[in-house]
């Protein structure tokens, strides 16, 4: 796959690569800056299924290390819905506008980013969180999301953030949801998309070792920043990727 690339195309890919490695880790937004990137190097569909593989690998390695710091409950709470998610997206994905998806993709994220800091400076719509049907919009969106071209980072980061987690539960309950998610969709793109080929696999392989450096790196960082300090980053990251989708 990369025989056809500059060295450019190919030097890109691989700093995006370590960016995926950090929003495993936990900096959340960084590997949903990358996928109009990879999208534009790989073309949209060949990037889906080439990144995929590298995504889930990245998980296993995030829930072995966050493995007692998710919270289960708040998993169960979603996850029956992004599975409809996924479901909804893995059929009519073909038919939907690449352009249009993107557009309300982002229009959701940064809405969801003005009621977040809305949420921490007046205090508006604490309540939200906490109601059945926010899960379940969600959820769905997540998944409808994840399906389509991996993006459901912001989408989970928004949910997550306005339920107040600390910084490690945020990182754990994340990985497990993004394992669960990827292990689900992998057969889907093999069997119905066709998405993941034999040599988007072996291309993806190569990679593996910058995955690694990227999820030690984004390790590190969590650990040395500041609980408020990692909020107000991840919302930037999560604002970034949103006009990124805008003006892919």
């Amino acid at each position: 796959m990369f025989e056809a690339l500059s060295l450019g195309g190919t030097i890109i890919i691989i700093i995006s690569i370590l960016f995926v490695g950090m929003a495993k880790a936990g900096i959340a937004g960084a590997g949903t800056v990358v996928i109009p990137v990879l999208a534009a190097v790989l073309g949209s569909k060949p990037s889906v299924g080439f990144l995929l593989p590298i995504l889930l690998f990245a998980d296993i390695i995030a829930v072995i290390y966050y493995k007692r710091t998710a919270h289960w409950r708040i998993l169960f709470s979603i996850l029956p819905w992004a599975l409809v998610g996924i479901g909804a997206a893995t059929l009519i994905g073909t038919h939907l506008s690449n352009n249009q998806f993107n557009i309300v993709l982002s229009i959701i994220i940064i809405v969801g980013v003005i009621l977040t800091i809305l949420r921490d400076r007046y205090n508006i719509g604490k309540n939200a969180p906490n109601h059945w049907a926010f899960a379940v919009v969600m959820g769905f969106l997540a998944g409808f999301t994840s399906m389509l071209g991996n993006a459901a980072g912001p989408i989970i980061t928004i949910f997550l953030l306005s339920l107040y987690l600390k910084k490690e539960a945020f990182a754990g309950t994340r990985a497990w949801y993004f394992f669960i998610m990827n292990m689900i969709k992998i057969p889907l793109h093999i069997f119905a998309w066709h998405t993941i080929t034999h040599e988007s696999f072996m291309s993806g392989l190569s990679l593996f070792p910058i995955v690694i450096v990227g999820m030690i790196l984004g390790f590190w960082l969590i650990k040395i920043l500041p609980d408020r300090v990692y909020r107000y980053i991840l919302l930037s990251l999560t604002i970034l990727s949103a006009f990124i989708l805008i003006f892919k």
